[in-house]
């Protein structure tokens, strides 16, 4: 678990580096066996195929990860009211930076 008060200078590769493990464990077993590249710049709709559960299952293990129940994921996914289509690891990585600090 990765505590707000650890993260430092370079908290967003950190972070992103964490989410990157989350989203590979989240799919190991999605493509029949086949190698899938997971970047910081992956999508996870259009690349991953990630579904609203699956967005929510990634929200509960961010929040375990960070031990953070806090962070406001509706200005995430829906920033002034409207759904985003589609998010990449480090467009996840840069929002929980801002959030995670102080």
């Amino acid at each position: 678990m990765i505590q707000s008060h650890q993260l430092g200078q370079s908290s967003q590769n950190a972070i992103s580096a964490t989410l990157l493990e989350q989203v590979r464990k989240m799919t190991e077993d999605w493509f029949d066996g086949d190698q899938v590249e997971i970047s910081p710049d992956t999508l996870l709709v259009k690349e991953l195929g990630f579904t609203s559960m699956d967005f929510v299952m990634l929200v509960v293990d961010i929040q375990q990860q960070f031990d953070r129940r806090d962070i406001p994921f509706d200005d995430l996914f829906a920033p002034k009211g409207v759904y985003v289509r589609d998010l990449s690891v480090n467009q996840i990585a840069s929002f929980l930076d801002s959030h995670l600090k102080g």
